[in-house]
């Protein structure tokens, strides 16, 4: 399992690749609090290479949502496969995390 960590603007994008599952649950959360600790407060989640998640890091996701409001920030994603957006539709996440269908739009409007 790789998750690339980059900046763009003021953003970090988190691209996983693969699958994001129990096993690279702690790998993708750990990335995510280091971040926080730092000061960053925008994320953008790309899953462009990613083919799966499950629930325990849909947990993570919804978990870091109040986080990085409270902190003037957001957790948004883009470029999600049928599967992955089926799963958030499921969950609900869709109503309270912004999906975009490319990383320019997403980043595009994150900065505003």
């Amino acid at each position: 399992m790789s998750i690339s960590f980059e900046t763009e603007k003021d953003i970090c994008v988190v691209s996983p690749e693969a699958r994001l599952s129990i096993k690279e649950r702690l790998e993708f959360e750990g990335g995510i609090i280091k971040l926080t600790e730092k000061g960053t407060n925008k994320i953008l989640i790309d899953f462009s290479r990613t083919k799966y998640i499950d629930s325990s890091c849909l947990g993570v996701i919804a978990g870091f949502i109040a986080k990085l409001r409270n902190a003037d920030g957001d957790i948004r994603i883009c470029c999600i496969n049928t599967n992955i957006r089926k799963i958030f539709e499921m969950t609900n996440l869709h109503t309270v995390i912004k999906i975009y269908d490319d990383r320019k739009s997403a980043v595009k409007d994150f900065v505003g």
